[in-house]
């Protein structure tokens, strides 16, 4: 039995392949496969980057002094999680507003990094709210507390 290539680089004489010859087939099929294999890394680094956003915030949002957080304080936390661009867009809009002498004018264009931390607080706070939520380490737990400050 042939050995499988998964890979263009392993088949032979890749360049002189006729267009429709089976070399041609299993070329088109691990370039599809290689472009799937991409687009599934590509989004679990965007998955991972916004866990270790999420976890990242609530390390510097908790007091330095608890040790373990109460319900309500935890409920604090998650709710200025969720509300932390607020301000900032409402100054934003109230600025454009004010330059345009009153008159309604788009809000200043953001930069792609912000636009889609935006969106993608927006989407966890509609996950949060509606549906199962999103992951986040027992805060009122006092070996989690200290895992996150070590961290």
């Amino acid at each position: 039995m042939a050995r499988v290539r998964h890979n263009v680089k392993d088949i032979k004489n890749a360049d002189t392949a006729h267009p429709f010859s089976r070399k041609a087939m299993m070329m088109k099929r691990n370039l599809a496969r290689a472009g799937k294999l991409h687009d599934a890394s590509k989004r679990r680094a965007a998955v991972q980057d916004a866990r270790v956003t999420r976890l990242l915030f609530f390390k510097f949002a908790l007091p330095e002094d608890l040790v373990v957080a109460e319900p309500r304080d935890v409920e604090a936390v998650v709710d200025l999680y969720l509300r932390q661009y607020d301000d900032e867009d409402a100054a934003a809009r109230q600025s454009a507003r004010a330059a345009s002498g009153g008159t309604r004018r788009p809000a200043p264009r953001l930069t792609v990094a912000q636009a889609y931390a935006r969106e993608q607080l927006r989407v966890e706070a509609a996950a949060f709210e509606k549906g199962p939520g999103f992951s986040l380490p027992d805060l009122m737990n006092a070996k989690n507390v200290a895992w996150l400050r070590k961290w």
